[in-house]
């Protein structure tokens, strides 16, 4: 079924009139190409038969073989149609963010925190009610790493810079030279958008710590509003406070989930950079502050031990001696270092105290921003120190459930996993023995490196944290896919066996589905242990994480975010059962930036109360629980929101906002959650239809059609296992995939499955009762909202045309037309390599599969009035992302016919089946080294003499494989 698509005539923008300048061919052939397309479309509309995209990537081969474009004027198209989809991304990211302006955002978060010194009936409020308001982290942001970092950093801060209107030679707040829209353009065209090698550890604790000095900068300027209004409203009490706020924590350089490459001081030197950065940008902040010289002393003579510490470490980490070294300097070093900021605190209050009287706050018309005086700049610095302690954002470290359990079986016997009901019970016994006779240990660098499981490995690697860092800033232990409360009470078993129960939050992490069933019965069971309630009353806080991203790829991203909620609002009983409404409940979602991973499309308003939906927040204030909600921004996918200090401060307001202000709906009544049995049979029709497509081989077949081929490196993990020599290893089931690459295929297919698949069928059961729950639930208008702009960036079409490139009768039908014999030959040859494998077959059961429901949710959507439902220049990514898949087919044809040309051979480590296998799936990397390892360019003849008499016949070694090379490799 062919997917049209209105291509409207958009009007000029600055930008594509720029582009049409710099790129005139290019913009000629994308225009010869729109029209074509349109063509093709309204053909198809007349017989259903006719693919446009297919047709259109025939058009484009043709165009080649007949001279009127080669690869260089293609590569010049898809530069240009890359150009436009940046173009595309910026303008949704600035509607998608709202405000951007600076000094308008100010005024926003001046009137949002001048209602906090009111009451309800608008009396003013008690200077305690307001510092109790602004002195509580009210939300938090978690910046991750993860493979998402799709375009460069130098082109994701030129992606900020246009999404809050930049390219108009303006100068900053700042002063500084702002980039016009010609550096801009021309950055996006000619540069590469992904990155030119692999991206390693370092690059991503790079990006992170721009995401996250921004985020800082901006908080600054919150600070700075806050003390203004706090000043009008509270002149004799303002100086006391410390705003928080928003709290900034990273696992980047600590996330040890299914990785073996970060090794302990990798994780401890990111941690020591970490706290370099943050004592830096104190020093900066004291600079010419002559009377805290003596503050000034200390932050210097730490960072000089820091230099020290990073560059003993970097030596020789495998090392024992060298450790050793390393160790006695830090022990040595603890009566000079800094490791707690509590003095350091006393000192900016008293000099606060002691500035008495502050000018009066104005606005400066240029910079737009709140000017303070020295008394509201160190006010503003203490609150940074009281937040961040010595660190540049929170820390966050993450092991994976089996790593702990792999580390607890020295103490307790499993003959299974601890989920497991036979067992169960004894193992949580049996843990619980552990704790009530747990005396704590001592350990030094030297059992770090002996310790060999890396949950142990890990925790006293946050115990050294913690002794020769800061003493004083907790640290989030998560645990991925968690299943039982017999992970979570051993990982307490290890922290109190080297100490740091009281300064560790336990947090596990609930994707998995047998984890978001049963999330809220585990905090339950783990509230019947004393041990664990004694922990997080010390703490005062209950943590879990919720993710969005594996559980939407294993059972359908909304049957994932109903999940979630679910589990949520189990949790509100739970806890209000067990009498713990003194205990903060904080719960960080990891969702990704994306549609397939949690993140909703329509605005940041929506992003959010999709994660934390209102009728959640309300089950959390009927229950009388306090609860921090924490949020993921992954990758540079998510960096991007911190990559212009305006967009950043524009973000913490949205954030600010959104918490603060009491967003969230229209509230009242909500027939989704009101008609349960409609809900759940909703929730399972389309949890069910994904389970079963994720155990369908045939998915796994079509997942693998090119596998992580069509992706850059955007990250330093893994996306898939491997063979051992870097050929393509065929995919079993989707599980080998991790679940952003899995996402990220699903897009470059051209169907985003995880986001619409089994929606139809959940609809079309009770079509009629849908309609009236949409009318009548801002729920299920969000979800709506996700699966329509899901289908609307989908093309079954394009799908189509990427699975036709497997089917031998097609191209055999094609040699019928060709004119060019040589060409002939090749397509009838790649038919034959092509008709001995199935994977034509079981793609097109997976394709009938989409194509069905599809039909179904096509002709539900086409009744709904779309009105604020999609994102408001949804429409502009048309006809480009049409024209780039037909554009990329044409391309892969092209492939498979070179493919078709190479020669049989037997004599290299790798058969020519496994090198055309690879090439089928575009593993061109790979399948060219092995071709150029055994077909030379140039032969090597060797000396007659050494053989004692002389040869006139030249074997194929002796004479290389130049043609080959030119022609094919």
């Amino acid at each position: 079924m062919p997917q049209t698509n209105t291509h409207s005539k958009s009007t000029p923008t600055p930008f594509t009139e720029t582009l049409e300048r710099l790129a005139p061919g290019a913009c000629v052939l994308r225009r010869e190409l729109v029209e074509k397309l349109g063509a093709l479309e309204e053909e198809a509309k007349s017989n259903h038969l006719q693919s446009p995209v297919r047709n259109l990537a025939l058009h484009i081969s043709g165009l080649m073989q007949q001279g009127r474009t080669d690869v260089a004027g293609l590569a010049g198209l898809a530069r240009l149609l890359t150009a436009n989809a940046f173009r595309y991304r910026a303008l949704k990211l600035g509607e998608y963010i709202g405000e951007c302006s600076g000094p308008e955002n100010e005024k926003i978060l001046h009137t949002l925190f001048q209602a906090q010194t009111r009451d309800e009936a608008g009396d003013p409020a008690p200077f305690s009610v307001f510092r109790q308001k602004v002195e509580r982290e009210i939300i938090g942001i978690v910046i991750t790493a993860h493979p998402t970092f799709a375009i460069s950093k130098d082109l994701t801060r030129v992606l900020a810079e246009l999404a809050v209107g930049g390219g108009g030679s303006k100068d900053s707040p700042g002063g500084e030279s702002q980039p016009d829209l010609d550096d801009l353009v021309r950055q996006v065209t000619e540069s590469r958008h992904g990155s030119p090698g692999a991206i390693t550890l370092d690059d991503e604790m790079d990006f992170a710590m721009m995401a996250i000095g921004n985020i800082r900068g901006a908080l600054r300027r919150v600070y700075r509003v806050v003390f203004a209004v706090a000043r009008n409203a509270y002149p004799a009490d303002w100086q006391r406070l410390k705003p928080k706020i928003l709290s900034l924590a990273s696992w980047v350089g600590y996330d040890l989930d299914g990785r073996s490459d970060i090794g302990w001081a990798d994780t401890l030197k990111k941690r020591l950079a970490v706290e370099r950065r943050a004592l830096e940008e104190y020093r900066q902040a004291l600079a010419g502050e002559d009377t805290l010289a003596d503050v000034r002393d200390d932050l210097d003579k730490t960072i000089t031990l820091l230099d020290g510490d990073m560059a003993r470490l970097g030596e020789n980490p495998d090392n024992a001696e060298a450790v050793g070294v390393f160790s006695r300097a830090l022990v040595e070093s603890l009566g000079t270092r800094l490791v707690d900021l509590g003095r350091i605190i006393d000192r900016l209050s008293e000099e606060i105290d002691r500035a008495g009287e502050i000018e009066k706050v104005g606005k400066n018309e240029k910079t737009s921003e709140y000017t303070v005086s020295r008394a509201v700049s160190l006010a503003v610095l203490r609150a940074e120190m009281a937040t961040f302690g010595l660190a540049f954002a929170h820390t966050h470290v993450r092991i994976n459930a089996t790593q702990v359990t792999n580390a607890i079986r020295h103490d307790i016997e499993l003959s299974s996993p601890p989920e497991d009901p036979a067992n169960r019970r004894r193992y949580l016994r049996e843990i619980s023995e552990l704790l009530d006779t747990v005396q704590p240990l001592t350990i030094n660098f030297g059992s770090v490196m002996r310790e060999r499981t890396s949950a142990k490995r890990l925790m006293m690697v946050v115990t050294q944290f913690l002794k020769f860092v800061d003493a004083s800033e907790p640290v989030r232990f998560l645990i991925a896919e968690c299943n039982s409360a017999f992970t979570v009470l051993s990982t307490l078993y290890f922290a109190k066996l080297f100490g740091i129960d009281g300064k560790i939050d336990l947090c596990p992490l609930f994707e998995t589905s047998l984890a978001l069933e049963q999330g809220h019965e585990i905090i339950a069971e783990l509230l019947e242990n004393p041990h664990y309630v004694n922990a997080i009353r010390r703490r005062r806080r209950l943590c879990i994480q919720t993710g969005y991203s594996d559980a939407g790829r294993y059972i359908g991203q909304i049957p994932a975010s109903l999940a979630i909620e679910r589990t949520r609002i189990k949790l509100a009983g739970v806890l209000a059962a067990g009498n713990l409404e003194d205990v903060e409940l904080v719960i960080f979602d990891t969702h990704g930036e994306s549609i397939g991973r949690g993140a909703h499309p329509l605005s940041f308003s929506d992003r959010l109360d999709y994660t934390y939906p209102p009728h959640c927040r309300a089950a959390f204030r009927d229950a009388g629980i306090t609860v921090k909600q924490e949020l993921s921004f992954q990758g540079g996918d998510g960096y991007v929101y911190f990559a212009h200090p305006d967009l950043a401060f524009a973000t913490l307001t949205r954030l600010t906002e959104h918490a603060l202000g009491g967003a969230g709906g229209k509230g009242g009544a909500d027939l989704f959650y009101q008609d349960n049995d409609y809900a759940l049979d909703f929730f399972l029709s389309v949890k069910g239809f994904n389970e079963r497509l994720m155990d369908n081989p045939d998915y796994a077949v079509t997942l693998d059609l090119f596998g992580a081929n069509l992706l850059y490196p955007s990250g330093s993990r893994n996306m898939k296992r491997q063979h051992e020599d870097g050929g393509q290893a065929d995919l079993e089931h989707p599980s080998q995939v991790r679940a952003i690459p899995h996402n990220a295929i699903l897009q470059q297919l051209g169907y985003l499955s995880n986001s619409i698949s089994g929606l139809g069928k959940a609809i079309a059961k009770d079509q009629e009762r849908f309609f009236e729950v949409l009318q009548r639930s801002d729920r299920m208008r969000r979800f709506v909202s996700l699966a329509m702009y899901a289908l609307h960036l989908s093309n079954l079409d394009a799908l189509h045309g990427y699975v036709s490139l497997f089917d031998p009768t097609i191209w055999i039908r094609r040699s019928t037309v060709e004119p060019n014999p040589v060409r002939v030959d090749q397509m009838q040859h790649l038919a034959h390599i092509l008709r001995h494998s199935s994977r034509h077959e079981k793609m097109n059961r997976v394709y009938r599969i989409f194509l069905n429901d599809t039909v179904y949710l096509e002709r539900v959507f086409s009744a709904i009035d779309a009105g604020g439902m999609l994102p408001r220049h949804a429409d502009e990514c048309y006809p480009d992302l049409t024209l780039m898949h037909g554009l990329r087919i044409a391309l892969i044809h092209e492939i498979f016919l070179l493919t078709a040309r190479l020669p049989r051979f037997s004599n290299l480590a790798r058969s020519s089946d496994d090198v055309i296998n690879e090439l089928l799936h575009l593993n061109v990397e790979h399948a060219l080294d092995v071709l150029r390892r055994g077909f030379p360019v140039s032969g090597t003849v060797p000396n007659p003499k050494a053989f004692g008499e002389a040869a006139t016949y030249r074997t194929d070694a002796d004479q290389g494989y130049e043609r080959e090379h030119r022609e094919l490799f």
